[in-house]
């Protein structure tokens, strides 16, 4: 694999030592980790970028079948963060991907729940 992204996972803990994972890990060529926490996945990675908490971040789900729920930030950012949707979109945007008139991952949200 090229790149592998992780985020909201820590296998590196996780996972028992005969799964081998921090060996086929060393087959990629870019490691990236988009985290809250300098865990042990994270301190094997390449990249890390700061990831805003959900108070700091817009998010929505599906808590159960047809039931969906919408997150609204209680907080501003306490440090240069954002979130992962934000930090894809910017990504998407510098490979030159079109996302219509969406900028940020606040704008995906609105125009997803008002669609």
């Amino acid at each position: 694999a090229a790149l592998i992204l992780f985020s909201g996972v820590n296998p590196a803990y996780a996972l028992p030592a005969q799964t081998r994972f921090r060996e086929a890990l060393a087959k990629a060529e870019m490691l990236v980790s988009v985290t809250t926490a300098l865990d042990e996945t994270a301190q094997l990675c390449n990249i890390v970028l700061p990831l805003s908490t959900s108070f700091e971040s817009w998010g929505d789900g599906e808590a159960a079948p047809g039931v969906y729920n919408l997150n609204q930030p209680s907080m501003q950012p306490l440090y240069p963060s954002q979130s992962l949707g934000d930090t894809l979109l910017a990504v998407g945007l510098k490979m030159g991907l079109n996302f219509g008139e969406v900028r940020s991952f606040h704008d995906y949200i609105k125009a997803q729940w008002q669609a």
